[in-house]
C-alpha cells in the first residue's frame, strides 16, 4: 500500500531522490554531483569518509557505476529542518566497481536539507548487508 506524501517537501526531496537514481544509472556525473550540497559528507559502504567531491570524483572514476539501482523506501520524515530518507538498496555493480557483476545489498540513510532553496542531500550513511 502507498501512503500518500502530504508534506510538500518530503516530495520535493522524493522527486530529487528520482533525478538522482536517473543520474546513476545514467552514469551522467555532472547530474549526480548537482544533488550533494557542497559540505555533504558520505560514510560510504567502503567504511571512509567522503566529502562530495569524493563521491563525485569516484563516480567520474568508475569506482560507483551500476547497471541496478534500486531502493525501498521504509522511511521518510521530516526533522526540523530536514528530510530523512531510510532504507535498503539493492544494486549491481558495473565496469571496474568493486562487486561488477554480483547483487549488493545495503542499509542507507540520506538526511536531505535545502542549499540556496534546493533540496540537497547534507549527509549519506551507506552499509553492506550482502554481497552474492
Amino acid at each position: 500500500m502507498t501512503v500518500p506524501i502530504t508534506d510538500p517537501d518530503i516530495a520535493e526531496v522524493e522527486e530529487v531522490e528520482r533525478a538522482l537514481t536517473r543520474a546513476i544509472l545514467a552514469d551522467d556525473a555532472d547530474a549526480f554531483a548537482a544533488a550533494f550540497a557542497p559540505d555533504c559528507l558520505v560514510h560510504a559502504p567502503n567504511n571512509q569518509i567522503n566529502s562530495a567531491g569524493d563521491s563525485v570524483a569516484l563516480m567520474r572514476a568508475g569506482i560507483i557505476a551500476y547497471s541496478v539501482f534500486e531502493r525501498s523506501i521504509e522511511r521518510r520524515a521530516r526533522l526540523g529542518d530536514f528530510v530523512v530518507t531510510m532504507g535498503e538498496e539493492t544494486l549491481v555493480p558495473k565496469g571496474k566497481a568493486p562487486n561488477a557483476g554480483k547483487t549488493v545489498r545495503r542499509r542507507f540513510t540520506d538526511v536531505w536539507g535545502r542549499d540556496d532553496g534546493a533540496w540537497k542531500l547534507k549527509l549519506r550513511q551507506a552499509t553492506v548487508i550482502s554481497v552474492v
